[in-house]
């Protein structure tokens, strides 16, 4: 609850992740007959930061994101997944303020 609280002291916002639906694994979701379905998981506090640039010619930015564990734990719960990590490899995108990450 601490960290909850430092995260939204900071200018905590919240965070879509786009994931798949986790019914993906039959034989006729692969061939394409069914349709993959898709779901917006929200958490919050979560706050985005860049990370210190590196002194690369055309090198991308790179961001952290510092997400609420009892955020992500709701929704590890809600969703049925086994854990954080099963959560995060079903996540195809974040969107944080409106913009996709």
């Amino acid at each position: 609850m601490l960290a909850d609280a430092l995260l939204r002291s900071v200018a905590g916002t919240t965070a879509l992740l786009r994931v798949t639906g986790t019914n993906t694994d039959t034989s006729q979701s692969e061939v394409g007959l069914v349709a993959t379905t898709f779901a917006d998981v929200v958490v919050a506090p979560v706050v985005m930061r860049k990370l210190r640039p590196s002194w690369k010619e055309g090198g991308e930015s790179k961001y952290e994101l510092l997400v609420s564990a009892t955020s992500i734990e709701g929704q590890v719960n809600a969703l049925d997944v086994g854990s954080a990590q099963a959560l995060f490899s079903l996540t195809l995108a974040v969107t944080v303020d409106g913009r996709i990450t």
